[in-house]
């Protein structure tokens, strides 16, 4: 690659990481400096936001050296352009392509996980619509019902983060904790049948969808209670589907 198209992506990826080093320093302020346990006060130096604020300090400062390093050789008054001559043309169909959709969709599901489902979510439900979710929109390897799961899936990752970030999720659970169980449940519902719909016509896709439904039931029917129950690890959020296993485990009818 032409060297100076390399220093191009060392601006690009040094505000990236820059911004990323920034975000970590600001989480790790939000830990305890000091404070006190048991009766004896901890000092400064054995905080646990140490570690993470000399990480952090540290990718800003090589961020900050490789962008001037970089910023240099392009030339500091044409950053901008530069920036802006890395984007695909969107005429070329790069924005719009199935491949580009695919990586948004691993993008989009991923954060639909970390950020929406597991706070909020009993962590069994949210783990087995993730996992049926991405499974049956990329395992059965067909552009037409990826493409049509892809914008299913795009319309209810809409839904949600208005449901979650706008206050309508907290209205929700002051009548009844478990509101967003449900409404998961209910999505995956409608996908599924929805999925079935779609792969009904080849005995490929069939047998392909059935795979997938089994294998996302399966890997969070076992890692939970592995987690749960034998490892004592507390699961992020436990709501309706890891009380009744609490009450199956416990025998608590």
């Amino acid at each position: 690659m032409d060297k100076s198209k390399l220093r191009k992506y060392d601006v690009l990826t040094s505000l990236i990481m820059l911004v990323f080093g920034v975000w970590i320093v600001w989480e790790a302020f939000k830990m305890p400096m000091k404070d006190s346990y048991g009766g004896v006060m901890n000092v400064w130096y054995v905080s646990p936001a140490l570690m993470p604020l000399f990480v952090g300090f540290m990718i800003i400062l090589l961020s900050l050296i490789m962008f001037f390093l970089a910023a240099r050789s392009v030339g500091f008054n044409n950053i901008f352009s530069s920036l802006l001559s890395l984007l695909p043309s969107a005429r070329g169909g790069v924005w719009v392509s199935e491949s580009f959709l695919r990586f948004l969709a691993i993008v989009l599901l991923l954060f639909e996980f970390v950020y929406m489902f597991i706070p909020r979510v009993d962590f069994f439900i949210g783990s087995l619509a993730f996992l049926t979710v991405f499974i049956v929109m990329f395992y059965p390897e067909d552009s037409r019902v990826f493409m049509r799961l892809f914008a299913f899936f795009l319309f209810w990752e809409g839904f949600f983060a208005i449901y979650f970030w706008l206050g309508v999720h907290e209205n929700m659970i002051a009548g009844y904790r478990y509101a967003a169980d449900y409404l998961v449940l209910g999505y995956l519902i409608v996908f599924l049948v929805y999925a079935a719909v779609l792969v009904r016509s080849k005995a490929e896709l069939v047998r392909r969808f059935r795979i997938s439904l089994l294998v996302s039931l399966l890997t969070p029917l076992v890692l939970c209670p592995i987690f749960k129950y034998g490892l004592l690890v507390p699961l992020p959020f436990e709501g309706v589907a890891l009380g009744a296993m609490d009450s199956v485990w416990y025998w608590d009818f």
